[in-house]
């Protein structure tokens, strides 16, 4: 599965990096778009398609101030 993540390349948003954890979660993936509609497409039409993965958790960064 990491190497099937690793690869993931979207139309318009792309993978940054990809760490695995210990935890809840096997990994995670920080992932840019320029908008939130494009990274949603990435982690719905490309990750979320990986033999292995079950389910996602997205969590949105912002800069404030």
């Amino acid at each position: 599965m990491k190497q099937a993540l690793a690869k993931i390349k979207g139309a318009s948003a792309s993978m940054v990096s990809l760490d695995g954890v210990t935890g809840p979660y096997d990994f995670i993936a920080t992932v840019e778009g320029p908008t939130l509609d494009a990274i949603g497409r990435l982690v719905t039409d490309e990750i979320g398609i990986i033999n292995g993965v079950a389910r996602t958790t997205t969590c949105v960064a912002v800069a404030i101030g």
